[in-house]
């Protein structure tokens, strides 16, 4: 990616007003509004019952922070009754009747899922499927609308979207293509480890040949600007990960680090992005945790995520880079086998929900 497009990625859309002038906000735009829209996910799954859990929680906390959930309300009212869950919802058929002087909590019901019962849990449903598709893209509608200001995603099934939907490959390839955004990366973020994915959902034996410079140079870029702009990280230090044991051991073990990776690097810090790298991915993760960099930059999904699930699942939240919106999710899926038994935790989302508000604020505190 050239340089010059870097702009397009610094003017994030968020629906507030820049700082006043000097970097210092007055106390009308500290506590400005901020509208959050829920996509509901699979409702097979836990996606409502962590929505409403972790809901009860936040709005407690959150005085200027309103919701607009997209889902099914026969599973919203199922779930509530259910699980025994005290939440004030207003129901809306449409966007045209939201209104958060009535209830922070607007649900807009799609109406596709007309009856649900217990026996519907844990089970792969190409109806399902197409509901929480259709959550996901009028929730896109509602920020291109410029109606809600962020999005936080539940979990869907991808086997049930693909019954509806051919060749889904998850949230992050969707909301590029709904926003028309080329360049995407996947970041999962913890309290103290962060880990943006070069490769995501592909077999691992075709990882090495899915390497690129452009691709590395374009993630360390992503990278390097969400820190600075939606963390308020003045200087980012990214680690970038080497694929093969050793860093390749100077080719001895593979040569992806001498040809591809390394240049890439040398390419980044051309463009003054602090990109340090490849290191051996037995050690880099220890140097993140120990707060030497403040991201990671890894080649394929597992070598990433093992070790922030490890070190920080509860709190781990899923952030898409590069689109012209804040979008967030839980770092889990739909955990079918716990379904309404309510089992499910609902940190993961409290914190995805926490980011996003975040996030949107950070965008006029540090720009």
């Amino acid at each position: 990616m050239p340089i010059s497009r870097l702009n397009k990625y610094r003017k994030i859309r968020t629906g507030h007003p820049t700082p006043a002038i000097g970097g210092q906000e007055s106390p009308a735009t500290i506590h400005t509004k901020i509208r959050v829209a829920i996509s509901c996910g699979d409702a097979a799954g836990i996606s409502y019952e962590i929505i409403f859990k972790a809901l009860r929680r936040f709005i407690k906390l959150e005085p200027s922070v309103y919701f607009l959930i997209i889902g099914d309300w026969n599973v919203a009212a199922f779930t509530l009754k259910r699980l025994k869950l005290n939440l004030k919802l207003l129901v809306v058929n449409n966007e045209d009747e939201i209104d958060f002087r009535k209830e922070k909590v607007n649900f807009i019901n799609l109406n596709l899922i007309r009856k649900f019962s217990l026996k519907d849990a844990g089970r792969v449903n190409a109806l399902f499927g197409r509901a929480s598709l259709e959550s996901i893209e009028k929730a896109c509608k509602l920020i291109r609308e410029k109606k809600a200001d962020c999005l936080v995603t539940a979990p869907v099934n991808k086997k049930a979207v693909c019954l509806s939907k051919r060749n889904f490959k998850g949230h992050t390839e969707l909301l590029a293509k709904l926003s028309k955004t080329k360049r995407v990366a996947m970041m999962i973020a913890g309290e103290r480890l962060k880990v943006v994915l070069l490769t995501r959902h592909v077999p691992l034996k075709r990882v090495s040949a899915l390497l690129n410079k452009r691709d590395i140079l374009s993630a360390a870029m992503l990278t390097s600007i969400y820190l600075r702009r939606f963390f308020g990280t003045k200087h980012p230090k990214i680690g970038l990960c080497a694929l093969n044991p050793h860093a390749g051991e100077d080719g001895l073990f593979g040569r992806e680090e001498k040809n591809i990776i390394a240049p890439a690097a040398r390419q980044a810090r051309k463009r003054k992005i602090n990109l340090v790298g490849p290191l051996p991915a037995d050690s880099i993760f220890v140097k993140a945790w120990r707060r030497e960099f403040d991201a990671v930059l890894c080649l394929y999904h597992d070598q990433g995520l093992i070790p922030l699930k490890m070190l920080e699942r509860d709190r781990a939240v899923n952030i898409t880079l590069g689109l012209p919106f804040v979008r967030t999710s839980p770092a889990h899926g739909t955990a079918y086998d716990i379904a309404y038994r309510n089992k499910a935790g609902s940190d993961s989302f409290y914190f995805a929900l926490k980011k996003a508000v975040e996030m949107v604020r950070n965008v006029k505190k540090f720009n």
